[in-house]
């Protein structure tokens, strides 16, 4: 009878036991799984419990740079005509809907080291902005600027205005084209331009007023962009004009800008000096795609202001050497009529992803 007894308990206790587990099993919470978004193209998912749509890029590159001629020391206890680079950047791109339209969220954290530029260790914010609809608000590239591609070896030697500035713009799509109109910060353009510009250089009684027209039919497209801003030297203006055609990885394109002596960044990226010259520059670039592998790009620009004038020549090839991977050399040579002329090399491997 006891033994009977002893039985009965032990089944009902496994009894107890096995319902119980089952309502923690009916209860317990399903594992969410990240989820394609497909609304904004390519590559987003969606932030779990959320309908924020994320995508992540970046890449990490390392260069080589060689240069002869006057000024080719890279930093001020470094005097060889050589040089290393590493440089990585991460994209990060938020998208969601609200009642006022697509919100976006867009940022770009770049690092680059090199033994010669001490201070340019580190984590900076390449650019940063958010737009909600037709506004934007941020750190981004001028609502001026063109977007030459002249081949990386340019970078930083551009002979146009190509900054950051923090600003506040507002956009609108009509009829293929496309409206911008921005205010934009001029101390951003403190330590750009030839000569070394500086915040005392704008007195900032107001912001930089900027607007843009641009349009596109098929391979072709355009952009017209004029700009003002407020400098010592009373107020600076510029215009720029820029065409482009682009095809099967094929491209051509050549831009123009003129500008007062106040506005000398607008024109030629040459900080206003009260002359009373205007500044211009042109510039053209382009690029052939001989297999999928395989792209060359040429490229020449030239700036005058006054009596200063300046010209540069470069030629790029790329290799693209694995799924992501490209590695790639450029040569230019830089003269001035009032210094001697360089010559650069620079070998470049990039992994992309």
């Amino acid at each position: 009878m006891k033994f009977r007894t002893i039985l009965l308990g032990t089944a009902a206790a496994f009894a107890v036991a096995g319902g119980a587990q089952a309502a923690d099993l009916a209860v317990a919470e399903s594992v969410e799984y990240v989820k394609v978004c497909d609304a904004y193209g390519a590559g987003y998912f969606y932030v779990p419990g959320s309908d924020v749509c994320l995508q992540l890029s970046g890449s990490a590159q390392f260069r080589v740079h060689f240069a002869n001629g006057v000024g080719t020391n890279f930093g001020d206890s470094y005097d060889a005509d050589w040089d290393f680079h590493t440089l990585t950047d991460l994209n990060v791109t938020a998208k969601w809907m609200t009642d006022w339209g697509a919100a976006t969220v867009f940022m770009v954290l770049e690092s680059e080291v090199s033994e010669s530029q001490e201070d340019k260790k580190g984590t900076v914010l390449d650019t940063g902005y958010f737009k909600l609809g037709g506004w934007l608000a941020g750190w981004a590239g001028s609502t001026f600027d063109g977007g030459l591609n002249t081949g990386f070896i340019g970078k930083g030697d551009d002979f146009d205005h190509d900054q950051h500035q923090q600003q506040l713009q507002w956009s609108t799509t009509l009829g293929g084209m496309g409206f911008f109109l921005a205010l934009e910060d001029p101390r951003d353009n403190a330590g750009n331009g030839l000569g070394g510009t500086i915040s005392s250089d704008y007195t900032g009684d107001m912001p930089d007023i900027v607007a843009a027209l641009t349009g596109s039919t098929g391979p072709f497209s355009w952009k017209l962009s004029a700009a003002a801003t407020d400098t010592i030297y009373g107020t600076g203006w510029g215009a720029q004009l820029m065409a482009g055609w682009a095809q099967g990885g094929n491209f051509l394109q050549i831009q123009a800008a003129w500008s007062n002596d106040a506005g000398g960044l607008y024109g030629a990226n040459i900080r206003p000096n009260g002359f009373g010259d205007d500044a211009w520059h042109v510039s053209g670039a382009g690029g052939i795609a001989w297999t999928s592998a395989f792209v060359t790009v040429l490229g020449a620009e030239y700036r005058a202001e006054g009596a200063f004038n300046e010209w540069a020549a470069s030629a790029e090839a790329d290799w693209t050497i694995a799924k992501g991977v490209q590695t790639g050399v450029a040569v230019r040579f830089d003269d001035a009529n009032n210094a001697d002329s360089v010559t650069s090399v620079e070998w470049r491997t990039k992994a992309s992803f």
